[in-house]
């Protein structure tokens, strides 16, 4: 299969590109995947794995009614993975 040309892969970034929100880089996938797996792994200890998905997924009270993926993906890491530590930690506390 031929890849595509950089020109076509630009266009379709544009394509599917929503006003106000960046493209992930490199630098925030790997943020995410430094601090996915361990807070997975504390959350799954308690709770069952739909929970735990919808948890990434959900609005937080604790990050300012924002998902926990989405704090990982756009805040910088300095300030984003002890929030979504903080969060989880309260999540497995309090529920």
């Amino acid at each position: 299969m031929r890849r595509p040309s950089t020109a076509q892969q630009s266009a379709a970034r544009q394509r599917y590109r929503v006003p106000g929100n960046a493209l992930p880089t490199r630098r925030t996938t790997a943020t995410t995947k430094r601090y996915s797996p361990y807070v997975m792994a504390m959350l799954m200890d308690r709770e069952s794995a739909s929970t735990v998905a919808s948890w990434f997924q959900g609005m937080n009270p604790e990050l300012h009614d924002v998902s926990p993926a989405r704090v990982l993906r756009e805040q910088e890491l300095e300030t984003a993975g002890p929030a979504v530590l903080a969060a989880a930690r309260s999540f497995v506390a309090f529920g």
